[in-house]
Formats: C-alpha cells, structure tokens, sequence
C-alpha cells in the first residue's frame, strides 16, 4: 500500500528517496498515489528525506511539482531547502536544471 508505513512512520514514497536516487521510481509512486507531502513520526516529508541523502535527481523533481511547499518545517525547525544546506554537495541539490 503507498499509504502504509514503517515503525519510523516512512511511506514507501520516503523510502524511495533515500540514497538510490531514483526519480523515476519517485515520480511512479506520486502518479499512483503516494502523498508528497506525507510526514514522519519526526514530521519529514519526502523532500527532507531526498535532501538529507542528497538524492539530487529526486530533490529537484519534487521541488518542481508546481504545489509542493519547499518551506514547510519539520520538528527540528528545519526547512526543506535550510536543511540542503548542511548536507553533502548542498550546493547542486537545488540547482535550477536537472542533474545529469
């Protein structure tokens, strides 16, 4: 079900944008149902998540869903896009074109 979740409260919509990076598997599940904006027990959405992992390819393809919100705070008052900035190559995961 794209609506279950683990013991952490991940959907599988969080789980797919972990380290692999794949945007196609993302963009699957989002076509099929899975929820963008669906919250953790740490209130992550997925977009924190592909951040946190820099997962580029999936960063930009949920910044670029025309009603996803890049500022909405988890509980640790990060933003999606605040928190990009501490993580691994954060310079790229936002950046205005697709990566290769």
């Amino acid at each position: 079900s794209l609506k279950g979740r683990d013991k952490h409260g991940w959907t599988p919509l969080h789980l797919a944008c972990g380290p692999a990076d794949d945007y196609e598997l993302v963009h699957y599940l989002i076509q099929h149902g899975a929820d963008p904006y669906a919250r953790d027990l740490n209130d992550y959405t997925p977009l924190h998540v592909a951040t946190q992992f820099s997962a580029q390819k999936v960063a930009y393809y949920l910044k670029t869903l025309d009603d996803l919100d890049t500022d909405t705070d988890n509980d640790d008052l990060f933003s999606d896009l605040g928190m990009s900035n501490d993580t691994y190559e954060s310079d790229s995961v936002f950046e205005s074109e697709p990566p290769s």
